[in-house]
């Protein structure tokens, strides 16, 4: 049911491979290294981090809806959860975290995959910069873990 391409670029992604391993250069938007794997857990798990994800899709959500093109929503978000979240945890549980961390980190990694999934999928109708921005650090092997400053004024923290 989904764009091949949209599965494609989700389910190749070379996830964990820069994990912990220093900065990022990214030349489109600023975004900040954790230091820690201890601090890592504690954003990612943070209520800053989840309240910020989910303003964010919510902002996608909101335009579908006052669009009226929020019909077949649910129908892509089983999708991405049958044709690419499977892969995904795969890669999770390859990298072998330890059972506290492994719930944290697979629970905010198939949640971000899914809502990558939805922005792409109707990049047509919204562009979110946002998760344009999640796809680029999870692209280069990283995870993002929070944000710094407001939410219209900051920036993404990854590990």
């Amino acid at each position: 049911m989904l764009d091949e391409s949209i599965v494609s670029a989700l389910t190749n992604l070379d996830l964990f491979s820069a994990f912990g391993n220093g900065a990022l250069t990214v030349d489109e938007f600023h975004c900040e290294f954790v230091q820690s794997y201890k601090d890592f857990l504690k954003s990612i798990n943070g209520i800053k981090w989840e309240n910020i994800r989910l303003e964010k899709g919510g902002d996608i959500t909101a335009y579908l809806t006052i669009k009226n093109l929020d019909g077949d929503w649910n129908a892509y978000v089983n999708a991405a959860k049958a044709e690419i979240v499977p892969s995904v945890v795969g890669k999770i549980l390859s990298a072998q975290f330890s059972e506290e961390a492994l719930k944290i980190i697979s629970d905010n990694v198939k949640y971000d995959i899914v809502d990558i999934a939805m922005s792409m999928i109707y990049q047509q109708h919204i562009r979110s910069e946002f998760h344009e921005r999640l796809f680029v650090i999870y692209k280069s092997g990283h995870v993002p873990c929070g944000w710094h400053g407001k939410p219209n004024k900051g920036h993404l923290l990854y590990y």
